[in-house]
């Protein structure tokens, strides 16, 4: 039989038995609807925990210098560090260097205090924070010096009045506002702001707060986010292993993970607590037997009669008297 007299004959079965070629037609309709619909759902799903996952700052590794270090020591975070950990670990993925100062800005009628924040444009995709007005500024900055304002230095700065597009003197050299960050992103610790500038923060690109792009110039803290395959303890351990070595067998910085930072226990869920507690009873209680086969007395399916006062019960007479829960 021809693949044409097969046609056929499948055409003539079909239309004789309409309603079942109908239904089976019906039936894998159905069946490769379901299949697409639960592939895209199940995928929409992933990128979303991912993409949360990626907010949290889960696959980030944060490196700082230690506070108190002595005078004239070497600094404990460079510039040069942040280019070595970035050619030599594939695994690495971004890296942001910022550079931590502080300067003035120079109003109508008095200066005003701010936290100056040298980085890169990766650095607000690393951090999450939702810009209200504007952008990043480019990798390569181009016609004049660009700035990014935190929502508490763009009032503080200009109140009410639009901020996004204005000139702003930082010291001696004037900058043009291309982005104000949103009120969740400006949201500072208490540390930040009982510091003179108050939370008021302005963030340039990092080459304008370094005097020159050697490799010794020192560095506030270096944000790095790895890839999705590998784990964030495994890569801190050897991201300061190579830190030490490049330090001299010197480790005057710390290296953090969001996923190292366990939250107290009073902050944990409490089906989490509950699970705890049960832990710790059932480690301080173990089930014992003795010799004769019978649980002993303290295990926790155990009859313990010192842990129960005796109850009261009353006579004929009418007199209250102890006993005991059960005759032994």
């Amino acid at each position: 039989m021809t693949p044409r007299d097969q046609v056929r004959v499948a055409a003539r079965g079909a239309l004789l038995h309409r309603t079942r070629s109908a239904l089976a037609v019906a039936a894998f309709a159905s069946g490769t609807a379901a299949a697409v619909t639960l592939s895209a759902i199940t995928t929409g799903a992933s990128a979303e925990i991912l993409r949360q996952i990626r907010s949290l700052g889960a696959d980030q590794i944060v490196v700082r210098p230690l506070t108190g270090q002595a005078s004239g020591a070497p600094p404990a975070l460079t510039l040069g560090d942040a280019d070595a950990l970035r050619q030599s670990f594939p695994f690495l993925r971004e890296a942001a260097p910022v550079r931590r100062t502080e300067a003035s800005v120079l109003l109508p009628d008095e200066r005003l205090a701010v936290s100056v924040i040298g980085t890169t444009a990766d650095y607000f995709r690393l951090r999450g924070v939702r810009f209200e007005r504007g952008g990043v500024f480019p990798a390569a900055a181009t016609g004049g010096r660009l700035c990014v304002l935190g929502a508490a230095a763009a009032r503080s700065l200009f109140g009410a009045e639009r901020a996004y597009g204005s000139l702003v003197k930082i010291d001696s050299s004037w900058y043009r506002v291309v982005g104000v960050l949103g009120g969740d992103a400006a949201a500072v610790d208490a540390r930040e702001a009982s510091l003179p500038t108050g939370g008021r923060e302005v963030y340039l690109p990092i080459d304008d707060t370094l005097s020159d792009r050697s490799a010794s110039q020192p560095l506030s803290e270096l944000v790095l986010r790895i890839d999705g395959h590998t784990d964030a303890e495994a890569a801190a351990a050897v991201v300061e292993r190579a830190l030490v070595r490049r330090h001299d067998g010197q480790k005057p910085f710390e290296v953090a993970t969001r996923r190292g930072a366990a939250p107290p226990a009073s902050r944990r869920p409490r089906p989490l607590r509950r699970a705890a507690r049960g832990r710790r009873r059932r480690r301080l209680r173990p089930r014992r037997r003795g010799d004769d086969g019978d649980l002993v007395a303290g295990s926790p399916r155990a009859p313990c009669r010192d842990r129960h006062p005796p109850r009261r019960r009353r006579d004929n007479a009418g007199r209250s008297s102890r006993s005991s829960r059960s005759k032994a």
